[in-house]
């Protein structure tokens, strides 16, 4: 029969992401990446409850932190600080932590999961292009993913600011602007989740073992003491580069600082960066044969 048989390729791609949608919910490598969105809500709910206790629950702006034996001074909390607190959080914990870490972990098991179960060929048999069978994959991980970072990222700015009272939402609102904020960083780490997904997804394909993206991910880190021209050959250099500044934390001591790159290149550069890592990926697995073994 023939392919066309099947739908046209839009109902194809829905059908194949609604299989993957139903297969990351049962797969528990997945669910284990997807704890990882989760891990700076923890993170921040640590902080945010050990600020109230230090306060005495006062929940006021700003906080007095006055309890002994932590502090021999009393230390003053208030909006500013709070979000620098949140921003700390975004930069470390979702765009050099769980962003990075769930795409790797969906690149490595998007089709070597599929080998190591042995259920490589009923996917490979489906009346569907082998692309379209990619596509479909990263879209129905991303209707998981994209959901929970979302709520994470919702959920550890509500903590930064929770121990300052009711009152400290408003104010970050009115003076910080962090409503539109929120929504760009939200944008931005999606973009970055999609970017990472691609490249490992080629990565995983490729390559059995995960030791090259341990070593991207210490390229990213260890480029932010490197000058600007060798921040350039990263992607969190770009990411970076498209958020807000309000967004972003005065670089250490020895961090070396870098003018950003501007929208339009940064979004060419992630664009270009997708594009070549799914267009590999698709060539790799159309001329991959269906054989299981141990190599």
């Amino acid at each position: 029969m023939d392919r066309a048989d099947y739908g046209p390729p839009l109902r194809q791609f829905l059908a194949t992401a609604r299989l993957g949608l139903l297969r990351y919910r049962r797969s528990k490598h997945l669910l284990s990446a997807f704890a990882l969105l989760w891990l700076p809500v923890l993170l921040m709910a640590a902080v945010a409850g050990f600020q109230m206790f230090m306060s005495g629950f006062a929940f006021e702006n700003p906080l007095q932190l006055d309890r002994k034996p932590f502090f021999d001074e009393a230390k003053t909390i208030n909006v500013k600080t709070a979000l620098e607190t949140y921003r700390l959080t975004f930069q470390n914990a979702f765009i050099y932590f769980s962003i990075f870490f769930v795409a790797m972990i969906f690149g490595q098991a998007a089709v070597r999961e599929e080998t190591d179960e042995q259920t490589l060929h009923y996917l490979f048999l489906q009346p569907v292009p082998r692309w379209i069978l990619l596509a479909g994959k990263l879209a129905g991980f991303l209707c998981m993913a994209l959901p929970l970072l979302a709520s994470s990222l919702a959920l550890c700015q509500v903590l930064a600011l929770a121990p300052l009272g009711p009152g400290a939402f408003a104010e970050a609102v009115a003076d910080h602007g962090r409503l539109t904020a929120l929504l760009q960083e939200g944008l931005v780490l999606a973009l970055a989740l999609v970017a990472w997904c691609g490249l490992f997804m080629a990565i995983g394909t490729a390559i059995k073992a995960p030791i090259i993206m341990f070593f991207i991910y210490g390229w990213e880190v260890a480029s932010n003491f490197l000058p600007q021209m060798l921040q350039q050959f990263t992607i969190s250099f770009y990411v970076r580069s498209l958020l807000p500044a309000r967004s972003l934390q005065d670089p250490g001591a020895i961090q070396i600082l870098a003018e950003p790159a501007g929208v339009i290149e940064s979004l060419l550069v992630v664009g270009t960066v997708v594009a070549i890592s799914l267009g590999a990926t698709a060539l790799m697995v159309r001329w991959r044969e269906c054989v299981y073994s141990d190599a």
